[in-house]
Parts: C-alpha cells; sequence; structure tokens
C-alpha cells in the first residue's frame, strides 16, 4: 500500500514538473496563449460620456465627462492633484483664481453663453475644461476622445522620458505575461513611450493612440530621450523678508485704552523688531469688524526700532468663520478694511490670527490669505500667518499654500496640554519641535517663525477633576516658592517640573525657554515671538540675544 502511495506521488511530481516545462517552453517561444481582447470601457473602467483620467499613469477613481468634444475634470479632484488655485465661490457662483497681483473671476452665467466654456455645471458638480486647467498648471496632457472609451493622460514630471521603436508584431497586454488578456495589436515600426521597466522581460508602455500596457521587452528598439513640453510659466510670488532674525511679541489689548500701556510693557524688553497689538476682531457673518488702532501706539513703536504688525482674529462666539470666509464679499469687505486702516493708521503689515477652524473651512481660509496677500502686496504691507502647532489634524490650515502667498507662516509652538484637557506641559520641546519639523515640509525655514510661550499653567488635581490657570513667568516662579515646590530637569521635555499632593506644575523658565530658542535657531528658522507682552520675566530677553 505504502508503495503505490508512493508511486502515485511520484507520477503526480513528474506530471507537475512536465507541465511547468511545457509553459515555460511555450512562454520563451513567445507563444500566446491567451488572444481575448479586453473591452476598452472594462480597462478604462467608463461608460456613455465618462471620461477616464489617467493621472502620471495611474487610473484615477475620479471621473470627467466629455461634453460636445472636450474633456471636463471634477474641480475637487483638480484641486487635490494638480492646481488648488481654483476655487469655487458659490457666493457669486464664479471660478476664482488668485495670482500674486490679481484676482481672476470666472462668473457661470457667462461661461454658459460661451460656445467653449472654461467649466461647466453638471447635476450641481463644477467640473472644470482640460484646456484651463493646463492655461493655468505645470502639467502637459493628451486627450482621446471618440473612441469606445474617453480618456485623458495627465503628467506633471519635468523629467525626461524614454520612447522606443516596435521591432515585431506583437501584443500589447494587462499584464506581464502572455497569459494575460489581449489590449490592442502593436505592429513593427510603432513607436511607444516608456512607462517603466518590468520585471522578467516584460515593459510598461503607452502607445501612440493612448492605450497603456505591457509588452515584451525583447521586441524595443531605438530608444530616445524625450523632454516633457510645458507651456505654463509658473507666477512668481515676491516676499517682504527681514534681513535679521525676527523677534516678535503679541500685544494682548481689550480696547482702546489699553494702547496707552505699550511705554511702559516696552521699558521692560530688548531686542524685539516686530511687535503685533490685537487691534482687529471679527464680530458679525457679515465681516463686521472691532478695531482699536491708535496712531499714537504706531509712532511710538515705530521710534523704538519696531515694525507694526496688526493682528485681526476670529475670537468672536457670535460669529461663524465658515460662511464669512466662503463669501466674495465678506472676504473683499474685511480685506478693503483692513488695507483702509494700515493706509490711516501706518502700520507695517497684518497678523492672521484665526484658530478653531473646521477642517470644511480650510479652503475658504487659504483663499482669504491669496486674496488678502494680492493686497498686502500692492501696498507693501507685511502678512504673517499664526497657525496651531502642526498637527496632522490640522493639517488643512494649507501653510504651503501660505507660504507661497504670504511672507511669515507662524507656529504657534503651544497649547499641548490646555484648559479642560489632561494636565501636561504647554510646550515640551519634542512637542514643539515636531511642530517645527511638519512644518518645514512645507514652509522654507526662511520664512517660518515659531510661537513660543510666556506663560505656563498650574495644575490642580483633586476629586478625579483636573483645573488649571495660566500665568505669566513671574508668577510661576513665585508661586513655586510661595509652595515649596522642588523642581527637577525633566531632559525628555526639555524643562523643570515639580508638584506638592494636588497641584503639579510644568515650567516654563530660563531653562525651557533656552531650550526652545536654541532649537529654532538650530533649525534655521526666519525668528520667533512670544505669546504674549507682559507675561515674561526680566531675564527673557536676554535669551533672545545671539550670543
Amino acid at each position: 500500500m505504502k508503495k503505490k502511495i508512493f508511486l502515485i506521488i511520484i507520477i503526480l511530481l513528474l506530471i507537475a514538473a512536465c507541465l511547468v516545462g511545457f509553459f515555460s517552453y511555450e512562454r520563451k517561444r513567445g507563444v500566446k496563449t491567451n488572444e481575448e481582447v479586453i473591452p476598452q470601457s472594462e480597462l478604462f473602467d467608463v461608460n456613455g460620456n465618462e471620461a477616464a483620467i489617467i493621472y502620471d499613469f495611474s487610473l484615477q477613481s475620479s471621473k470627467g465627462i466629455v461634453k460636445d468634444g472636450r474633456v471636463y475634470l471634477p474641480l475637487g479632484w483638480v484641486r487635490d492633484y494638480i492646481n488648488d488655485k481654483f476655487y469655487w465661490d458659490e457666493s457669486i457662483n464664479s471660478i476664482i483664481y488668485t495670482l500674486p497681483e490679481d484676482i481672476e473671476i470666472f462668473r457661470l452665467a457667462d461661461e454658459e453663453n460661451s460656445s467653449s466654456p472654461r467649466f461647466v455645471s453638471e447635476k450641481g458638480d463644477i467640473l472644470l475644461s482640460m484646456n484651463f486647467v493646463a492655461s493655468k498648471s505645470s502639467i502637459y496632457y493628451s486627450e482621446f476622445t471618440g473612441e469606445e472609451a474617453h480618456r485623458v493622460y495627465i503628467n506633471d514630471s519635468k523629467d525626461a522620458y524614454d520612447t522606443a521603436e516596435v521591432t515585431k508584431d506583437t501584443r500589447l497586454r494587462t499584464g506581464e505575461s502572455s497569459l494575460q488578456r489581449v489590449i490592442i495589436p502593436l505592429s513593427e515600426g510603432d513607436r511607444v513611450r516608456i512607462i517603466s521597466q518590468g520585471s522578467d522581460g516584460w515593459t510598461r508602455i503607452l502607445t501612440e493612440s493612448g492605450f497603456p500596457g505591457y509588452m515584451e521587452t525583447k521586441y524595443l528598439d531605438n530608444y530616445r530621450s524625450n523632454e516633457p513640453v510645458i507651456s505654463y510659466s509658473t507666477p512668481l510670488y515676491s516676499h517682504i523678508l527681514m534681513e535679521e532674525e525676527v523677534i516678535m511679541v503679541w500685544n494682548q489689548l481689550d480696547n482702546t485704552l489699553s494702547n496707552n500701556n505699550l511705554p511702559d510693557l516696552l521699558e521692560r524688553t530688548s531686542g524685539i523688531n516686530v511687535i503685533s497689538p490685537t487691534w482687529f476682531s471679527i464680530v458679525d457673518n457679515s465681516g463686521g469688524l472691532k478695531a482699536i488702532p491708535s496712531h499714537d501706539y504706531v509712532t511710538l513703536a515705530h521710534d523704538k526700532g519696531l515694525q507694526v504688525w496688526a493682528l485681526i482674529d476670529n475670537f468672536s462666539t457670535n460669529i461663524n468663520s465658515t460662511e464669512i470666509l466662503s463669501s466674495w464679499n465678506t472676504r473683499q469687505s474685511i480685506i478693503n478694511q483692513l488695507i483702509n486702516y494700515a493706509s490711516e493708521y501706518d502700520f507695517d503689515g497684518i497678523n492672521v490670527d484665526f484658530e478653531n477652524l473646521e477642517e470644511k473651512c480650510g479652503a475658504h481660509f487659504v483663499e482669504f490669505i491669496r486674496e488678502l496677500s494680492v493686497s498686502c502686496r500692492k501696498e507693501g504691507l507685511v502678512l504673517s500667518v499664526d497657525n496651531p502647532n502642526m498637527q496632522s489634524f490640522n493639517a488643512f490650515y494649507g501653510r504651503d499654500a501660505q507660504a507661497e502667498c504670504a511672507d511669515y507662516v507662524i507656529n504657534m509652538g503651544y497649547d499641548e496640554h490646555y484648559s479642560g484637557g489632561d494636565a501636561g506641559s504647554v510646550a515640551s520641546l519634542p512637542f514643539v519641535n515636531e511642530g517645527i519639523q511638519n512644518c518645514l515640509s512645507q514652509v522654507p525655514a526662511g520664512q517660518l517663525i515659531n510661537g513660543i510661550p510666556f506663560y505656563t499653567r498650574i495644575w490642580i488635581l483633586k476629586d478625579g477633576k483636573v483645573t488649571s490657570q495660566a500665568v505669566g513667568l513671574e508668577t510661576a516662579q513665585n508661586w513655586v516658592n510661595d509652595n515649596d515646590i522642588e523642581l527637577s530637569w525633566d531632559e525628555e521635555l526639555g524643562q523643570n517640573r515639580g508638584n506638592n499632593e494636588e497641584q503639579y506644575i510644568w515650567m516654563e523658565d530660563r531653562d525651557s525657554l533656552s531650550a526652545k530658542i536654541d532649537l529654532c535657531r538650530r533649525s534655521g528658522l526666519a525668528g520667533m515671538a512670544g505669546w504674549k507682552l507682559g507675561m515674561e520675566s526680566p531675564e527673557t530677553w536676554d535669551l533672545f540675544t545671539k550670543p
């Protein structure tokens, strides 16, 4: 019995070996074992007037449409992959495109009356013509319409690419095997573009008729290098940057009279060259502003050699930031008011501090910054934008777009732990470093300013509840002394910490601030900004003086 089983196993192994050898031999002979042709609609996953989008040779899940022989692409896809400057403003039914010194407005009503519209509205979706997208984007493309499957190829790589000549009639296939289905036949003399070198003797190519697929490498020869032709010229954005390191401080003001405190506040400072007073707040959804600027304030600051970057915030609880920033008229109203105030009060720049935005507001916020930058650039005003310490969940603030059009991007490297949350440091060194490094992936170091806290929190953990109080640096040190808190240096967090039975503190002091300042300078940043003036200790300013 055992001999029979053994014999059967031997026979099966021999059969398997023969089959493997046969198919290997057939493959080496170039025998095409599968002649089934894949339908174009299946290959490109489109039907009817749908147009497949192939971006950098990757078939996209989003689809365009063909209308009157032209390809139109979904606005959302274009913004995500090609160019996010195309902005749809529903309040005026228009595409807005913001350039360094101009704002172009394309109205839907005008496009609907055009024989070759730049964009169309289909079932509530906005789609941009391929020509319109290419006219403002650093891409090149090829359209294939009027066939079984409409499609468009879009590439944005500036690298040279190879083409080659087919040396023998063969087949273009869906994969790296003659067992894969046929896409189209290839003829000797056809010229194809090389997409990538495959494995085991196969190459992925694109035909001149717009079919991607795989063919055997041995049938390719006469390779040529080609340069992509991109006619678009990227607009240049100018920036107003200080020649020296920015040492900035925010000055929180509640009313017009509080401007009068500036002389006393400046008396204890040294080394700063920018001050940002909180002069403007949006107070209603039509863009009305609470404004408390002061001529005397600006004059004194200028006499002290300081630039004044007036701050505008969205801190009112009575407003909806998304509603405000999604409206062309409201954005322009805010911008015009700020520019008029700048002209009247002669301040040097505008600092935008819009916090707690919803993710859906991200595109509207970026558009506001772009439009504001046009006016600031024309008037010679420095534009800086405050951002929460950069994490993945707040990436929608669009720091890369800010860096392109604004002068400075400010990372507020604090509020790691905040009122209502768990106890901990307001700005541990790892937290600050993570925010800086994340920003540097999108913002040039020469435009990045890191915010540094002139405050800390005293935490109370009692009966299972956590409460805290924000205090300035001098107050914190006095509290530590009065409560006999023994502090010890936490190397990982980069600061001193201590506690008694129910009270805890992660100190911001000379040691912690020195570590943060050193980090900023080692990272090559444009400068630092302190929140806020009046909460620092007397020794704080010495730390900012370069050795």
